[in-house]
């Protein structure tokens, strides 16, 4: 196909052919005879695919690395609350900056698309780490499998690429 951009192919074209009939537009065919107008509409849709593994990573090379700064907080001795907190909420503005850069680089589109979901899901994993962070200083929460850094590591990466081979899978 012409003017196709390189790296794309076509999954396949359907198209849908139909007649509309406009009883409030009435022309004239003749002297004595009128009739309703009538156009025609031809609809043709394009799937497209896009093949490239490193499109995938320039995109969302800041999400991941702003998910890898709030995932490093756990290396910090739990005693250094405020110094966690802070590196958390840098890898919040970071993963909001590469939602926009992102949203920059894809056409307007008013649908939920894999871009959308990806960087929800690492903004959300970020939060979930500053929350078990908290739930780390406060006494009164008493949750085994995050009371240690190593479980929350181990929780929160585990979760991190469970979440991205589905999303990448689906």
């Amino acid at each position: 196909m012409e003017n196709l951009e390189a790296g794309f192919t076509i999954d396949n074209i359907t198209y849908n052919h139909t007649y509309n009939k406009d009883e409030s537009d009435i022309i004239r065919t003749s002297p004595d005879l009128q009739r309703p107008l009538v156009t025609e509409t031809l609809e043709v849709i394009l799937n497209l695919n896009r093949k490239g593994s490193w499109l995938y990573l320039k995109l969302f090379f800041g999400a991941f690395i702003s998910f890898l700064i709030s995932w490093v907080i756990f290396f910090i001795p739990q005693k250094d609350f405020g110094s966690r907190i802070e590196l958390a909420v840098a890898a919040v503005f970071g993963a909001l900056g590469n939602k926009y850069f992102v949203e920059s680089i894809i056409p307007d589109v008013q649908i939920l698309t894999k871009a959308d979901i990806i960087n929800n899901v690492v903004i959300l994993l970020i939060v979930y780490n500053i929350l078990i962070a908290i739930a780390q200083k406060n006494k009164r929460i008493k949750w085994s499998l995050i009371e240690t850094d190593k479980g929350a590591l181990v929780k929160s990466g585990l979760i991190f690429v469970v979440s991205m081979v589905i999303i990448r899978m689906w």
